[in-house]
């Protein structure tokens, strides 16, 4: 052990600084990555879901329905809008894309959040 991480000194010391810092950011972005499959695996599920291995096979019943314009546009125009948004989906049923926080119809309450924090589209 104390071998390997003589030799990882001496590594070290021998690497320019430009090279610490390109190994540096490799690293940075190595763990960023990790992270963030992780966070696309798990964003719909609460914590405790994660924590006690709930896994959902069908879907959450709703009521929600898409407004009749955005319905009316039809596949192509989802595509179109999907593929300029870089928003990829997967599975059946997919709802067309939202341009608009009104469109999803969300409460008033969260509306104001979102425009409180300048969040302006989906």
């Amino acid at each position: 052990q104390q071998r390997k991480e003589d030799q990882a000194s001496a590594l070290q010391r021998e690497l320019t600084e430009e090279e610490r810092q390109e190994q540096q950011r490799k690293e940075e972005e190595a763990r960023i990555l990790k992270e963030a499959s992780k966070v696309q695996t798990n964003a719909l599920q609460a914590a405790s879901e994660l924590a006690h291995g709930v896994e959902y096979k069908k879907p959450l019943p709703s009521t929600w329905t898409c407004p009749r314009y955005i319905l009316d546009q039809g596949q192509a125009a989802w595509e179109k809008i999907r593929k300029e948004w870089h928003t990829e989906v997967e599975g059946v049923d997919i709802p067309p894309p939202c341009k608009r926080f009104v469109d999803m119809k969300f409460p008033p309450p969260v509306l104001k959040v979102l425009s409180r924090k300048n969040i302006k589209k989906p």
